[in-house]
């Protein structure tokens, strides 16, 4: 948006340098998903009931924490996208591109 001087408030330049960090921030967090969504029950000579519930629960939280992982690094990567729209749009504007 232009200041009163006419001026864009926003830094261009930092718009466009956020957005280019954040897909490694999403990078980073990905490999993550792949060791929450395994949560294979672990072998053992007889079947003990509590660790069957507990290994049960512990798939159903990894799991949740798996789907809201990917999701975060969606809109991580959704966000970087807009930013780097957002830049182009003020260039135009400014007459920079």
């Amino acid at each position: 948006m232009p200041s009163p001087m006419g001026e864009f408030a926003v830094d261009v330049a930092e718009l466009d340098r956020i957005a280019a960090q954040l897909p490694a921030i999403a990078t980073a967090m990905r490999p993550v998903i792949t060791v929450l969504a395994d949560h294979s029950s672990s072998s053992r000579p007889r079947s003990i009931p509590e660790v069957t519930a507990a290994e049960k629960a512990y798939g159903r939280l990894s799991n949740l924490l798996a789907t809201r992982q990917t999701a975060a690094c969606d809109q991580i990567d959704a966000t970087a996208q807009t930013l780097c729209e957002i830049a182009a749009v003020y260039r135009r504007v400014d007459g920079q591109g």
